[in-house]
């Protein structure tokens, strides 16, 4: 990841993080630009504020997150 890329990240803190054992079912995520990214803290900003979390909790975000190219949406029709 580099500084300008869209990001998703969670500012949820659970037992799973204490003990190494990263689930990210049912955690919610938010999405953001990378600002910075220096030793293992991440700089994001979001909703118009500079969010400070772990790098542990920031992935890359994509086509998944609702993310296609052009301002179009993809909509399936059955």
């Amino acid at each position: 990841m580099q500084p300008g890329d869209m990001v998703r990240f969670t500012t949820e803190w659970n037992e799973a993080y204490a003990t190494g054992r990263y689930r990210y079912e049912g955690i919610e995520w938010r999405l953001g630009i990378l600002i910075s990214r220096r030793f293992n803290i991440a700089e994001i900003l979001a909703d118009g504020e500079v969010v400070t979390v772990p790098v542990g909790q920031v992935q890359k975000a994509g086509k998944r997150d609702g993310l296609v190219k052009g301002d179009e949406k993809k909509t399936s029709q059955i």
